[in-house]
Parts: structure tokens; C-alpha cells; sequence
């Protein structure tokens, strides 16, 4: 994992995106003033990441990025349930996946 120069990106570009999505993810939901917002901002990037998901079914290092988005959402949520942000985000992935998959979207 290590060569001359430090850490290969090459083999831990995962781990390198999963920390970029926490902190954007974090600094998101830290700068939203309420709960309805926040809400509606964590079903879209739910669609987002359903897309982004549909697109790349198998690999897992995308769905650690994805988990990386969330997470560092619901630390920095100041308003609202956790509870209700991951179901709202979970029904945007969901919602998205489907409307990808069927074609619907593009």
C-alpha cells in the first residue's frame, strides 16, 4: 500500500472518496437551517446516489462512498431525526434506483 511517494491512490481511492463524501456530507447538513430542508436535501442526494449506484451495481467501493454521504450527514444534522433522514434517503435511492432501472430517467 505504501511506495516511495506515501499511500498508492490507486488501491485506496475508496477510502480517500468515502472521507471527501463524509466531510461534503457533514458541511451540507451543518449549513441547512431546518428540518423540512434537510429532508428534502437528504432525499436528493438519495436520487443521486441511487443513480449513481444503478450505474455501478456490483462494486462495493461505490456503495462505501455512498455510506460516506450519508454518514457524515446524519453526524452533522442539527435538525430533524436521524431516523427520518435515513428513511428520507433510503426512499430517494430507492425511488431513483427503480426510475434508472425501468428506464424511466436518464
Amino acid at each position: 500500500m505504501m511506495n516511495k511517494k506515501g499511500i498508492n491512490f490507486l488501491d485506496s481511492w475508496a477510502e480517500f472518496f468515502f472521507l471527501v463524501m463524509l466531510i461534503i456530507g457533514f458541511v451540507v447538513s451543518v449549513a441547512i437551517g431546518s428540518a423540512f430542508f434537510s429532508y428534502v436535501v437528504i432525499f436528493l442526494f438519495g436520487g443521486m446516489a441511487g443513480r449513481f449506484l444503478n450505474y455501478r451495481k456490483i462494486a462495493f467501493p461505490f456503495y462505501l462512498v455512498v455510506v460516506g454521504l450519508l454518514i457524515g450527514y446524519v453526524i452533522g444534522s442539527r435538525y430533524g431525526n436521524w431516523r427520518v433522514n435515513l428513511f428520507c434517503f433510503v426512499a430517494g435511492v430507492a425511488i431513483s434506483w427503480y426510475l434508472h432501472g425501468k428506464r424511466i430517467l436518464k
